[in-house]
């Protein structure tokens, strides 16, 4: 696991169980065809006009890497930030999703409201894709997404302001995003 900014973006490969759970999950989701749903002005913007984003059922293996993950490395549901008495337990993934874009497809720039952390996970990315673009106060951050992306999640706290750019080269790219809330009383959220 790797900072790309300090407590801002984490960049960690998910472990194989958990990875390949999550492709059998995103493309079962494919194959059901259902929606995402989200507002257009927070869709990705297909030239095609086609929808691009599949809701999910959340596969429990990944599940447990994430929370995991994310408890280990972020304090935002921490003591440290003035919140008490969560753990990996108090986590909980409320929504998931898996995304499809072509050439001339693009993602606008938005934020993941009521949640606490968002990710994007690579199931099947080109040399040169699109980069994934942060935007935090004046500074602009792009990561760049090819081949060696594959496997490789960003985790980010949800109200980081962030888009993908277009897609200027052919193939398809995959990949899967979600939300995380804290469920202090263990209740099960519907997204």
């Amino acid at each position: 696991m790797e900072w790309l900014v300090e407590q801002k973006m984490l960049c960690a490969r998910v472990h194989d169980e958990p990875f390949q759970q999550l492709k059998e999950y995103a493309f079962a989701a494919f194959d059901r065809g259902k929606p995402l749903g989200d507002h257009p002005n927070y869709s990705i913007n297909t030239a095609d006009r086609e929808n691009a984003e599949f809701a999910m059922e959340i596969p429990p293996l990944f599940n447990d890497w994430v929370l995991q993950a994310i408890h280990n490395n972020f304090m935002l549901h921490k003591a440290e930030m003035g919140v008490y008495g969560i753990d990996e337990s108090k986590l909980q993934v409320v929504k998931m999703w898996a995304n499809k874009m072509h050439k001339g497809d693009q993602h606008q720039l938005h934020t993941h409201s009521f949640s606490l952390y968002s990710f994007s996970v690579y199931l099947d990315v080109v040399e040169n894709d699109a980069p994934f673009v942060f935007v935090n106060e004046a500074q602009v951050s792009p990561v760049y997404i090819n081949e060696n992306s594959n496997q490789h999640i960003l985790i980010f706290p949800s109200k980081l302001l962030h888009t993908v750019y277009p897609k200027l080269n052919d193939g398809e790219r995959i990949s899967v995003s979600g939300n995380v809330v804290i469920n202090p009383f263990g209740v099960p959220v519907k997204p």
